[in-house]
């Protein structure tokens, strides 16, 4: 039974030609979402004051948190870290946990 079980997730997972899983990549879709409402605010280099309708989220790009702890949480950006890795024009995948690439 699990023997069958691992043979299709390892066949699913060596077809699939993207750098994250599918479910993570659907995540982030479903987070970038309404990005362009959010206002970002950069204190540095490295850390945004990120505003959306809602709650605001500071957030902190080289120690990967965010005040939602969504971020930290999930090793995966929250809405508020995505508005922030858009605006400093950084590859959002730096910021993925290993545990959701394809590649890890």
């Amino acid at each position: 039974m699990f023997q069958k079980w691992f043979y299709k997730r390892r066949t699913k997972a060596e077809k699939t030609r993207t750098q994250l899983t599918p479910w993570t990549t659907k995540l982030i879709k479903e987070r970038n979402i309404d990005l362009k409402k959010y206002t970002v605010r950069p204190t540095d280099s490295v850390n945004f004051n990120v505003k959306d309708e809602n709650k605001d989220g500071l957030v902190n790009l080289s120690q990967k948190t965010c005040s939602c702890l969504k971020f930290e949480v999930d090793k995966l950006p929250c809405r508020h870290a995505l508005a922030a890795i858009r605006y400093a024009k950084k590859p959002f995948l730096d910021y993925c946990g290993d545990c959701y690439k394809t590649t890890s």
